[in-house]
């Protein structure tokens, strides 16, 4: 499950069409996409990443994933293009299955923030949500979802974690409106701080 999960996360980073046109008008640097998974093992993550700063790599950003006894890492990497393949070499050796794929990035990225959302727990609920979010302009950085308890009636309470990248132009007038829009799909704002 982790890795099917991993896998669509990666493909949606890696395929990601608005990409190259978000970042235009913008500074960017060249980055090795990573995608790393496995059994976690105690001291796993420090392994990894001793692997990466020995290779001459420099992780810019990471994600880290873990279910059960599988983990699941991705990571920008600035590193040599020369270099690339005996990073991934070394990776391997860790007992990993590694994808990677260059990518250009912003130098700087746009102003974000993190969104915390509750709700009754319904088939669609997340989809809704970043639909949502996608059409109002926002570029959904990292979500966690979790059963969070129950409410007074005994239904299972649901809560997301979204991190999102604010829109070009964002206008804190326009954060009363986006409250709404999610209080229309079921959804009680906890946080959302601009």
């Amino acid at each position: 499950m982790l890795r099917q999960a991993a896998n669509r996360l990666s493909n949606s980073l890696l395929r990601s069409p608005s990409f190259a046109t978000q970042s235009r008008g913008f500074a960017t640097e060249k980055v090795l996409v990573v995608t790393a998974m496995g059994e976690d093992k105690k001291g796993k993550v420090t392994s990894i990443t001793d692997r990466v700063a020995a290779a001459g790599g420099n992780l810019t950003t990471t994600k880290i994933a873990r279910m059960n006894d599988e983990i699941a890492m991705i990571m920008h990497v600035a590193i040599p293009e020369d270099k690339s393949a005996a990073l991934v070499d070394v990776l391997k050796q860790e007992d990993l299955q590694v994808r990677t794929k260059w990518l250009e990035v912003m130098a700087k990225a746009l102003p974000s923030t993190t969104i915390t959302l509750t709700s009754a727990d319904r088939p669609g609920i997340v989809k809704d949500v970043s639909s949502f979010l996608c059409d109002a302009g926002f570029k959904i950085e990292n979500v966690v979802t979790k059963i969070s308890g129950h409410d007074k009636l005994g239904q299972e309470c649901f809560t997301v974690d979204a991190e999102v990248q604010l829109p070009p132009g964002w206008q804190t007038m326009s954060q009363a409106k986006l409250v709404r829009g999610l209080n229309g799909l079921g959804c009680k704002v906890v946080r959302f701080e601009v």
